[in-house]
């Protein structure tokens, strides 16, 4: 019996040197815009994705028909050149699809928020 030819699954420790990944948590509060929205309607940046929700204890692999729910904790893998538009949830969920025009920027509640462009 001959054994199929190809490569073989491996870990590592660290990402490969060709994409540096960002790791994003994001909690659904109470009371967030995106209650009820499913993944495919967040439109993140490529190559972004929310690779697991722990919902009341238990994680799941979210597919693109996943509703949020409040209490939802998602992560995200993104890049350092799509950080910011991916961290524009945390604005969306607080005020809306007008956050960035209100002057949220997506910056957790510890820290301040960058303040509103001029332009």
């Amino acid at each position: 019996m001959t054994r199929p030819r190809g490569r073989c699954a491996t870990s590592r420790s660290s990402p490969p040197t060709y994409w540096t990944p960002d790791l994003l948590a994001v909690t659904i509060p109470p009371g967030s815009r995106l209650y009820g929205v499913a993944i495919f309607e967040l439109r993140l940046p490529p190559p972004t994705v929310v690779t697991l929700i722990v919902r009341d204890g238990t994680t799941l692999v979210p597919d693109r028909n996943t509703v949020l729910r409040a209490g939802d904790e998602l992560l995200l893998i993104t890049t350092p050149e799509t950080r910011e538009a991916a961290e524009r949830l945390r604005a969306v969920g607080r005020r809306g699809k007008l956050a960035r025009w209100l002057g949220d920027h997506g910056a957790p509640e510890s820290e301040p928020a960058m303040p509103a462009r001029t332009e």
